[in-house]
This record gives structure tokens, sequence and C-alpha cells, in this order.
């Protein structure tokens, strides 16, 4: 093959390439259209873990500590804390 014919292949190949690529992005936006924004009520925004400790006897029971709300304790692994 010819460097000339190569270089116009090419160049027409990316051609179609970039002319399909945008028709496949909207694909996507049309699977969004049936969701809508809805408040979930108010919420208070959760703080940052400052500090985690394990306790080693039992690994259930282990310490958070926030930034803004303090020390808090799980004896469940995590599905539970209490301040």
């Amino acid at each position: 093959m010819n460097p000339h014919r190569f270089l116009v292949t090419r160049t027409l190949l990316f051609g179609v390439l970039c002319a399909v690529a945008p028709l496949e992005a909207q694909h996507i936006a049309e699977e969004f259209d049936s969701l809508h924004f809805r408040s979930i009520g108010p919420a208070t925004m959760s703080g940052r873990i400052s500090d985690l400790a394990v306790y080693e006897a039992n690994p259930a029971i282990y310490y958070a500590a926030t930034a803004h709300s303090g020390l808090w304790k799980t004896t469940s692994g995590g599905a539970l804390f209490e301040p």
C-alpha cells in the first residue's frame, strides 16, 4: 500500500469514528430522562473520620473520631454507632 493511500484511508476512518461518537453519547442521556430531582428531606452532612481505633481482642468493637461530631463507638462491626 502506498503512503498516500494509507493516509487517505486513516483520515476517512478517523472522520467516520468522529461522526459516530456523538451519536453514542446521546443514548446515555436518554437513559436518564425518566429520573427527576426530588428532595429527600433535611439531612446533616456527615463529618470526616479523623482517626479509627480497633480493639484487638474483639475486632467488632472500634472507635471512630470525627472532625465535627466527636468520638463514636461501635460494638457491631460498624452497623450501629453510638456517641
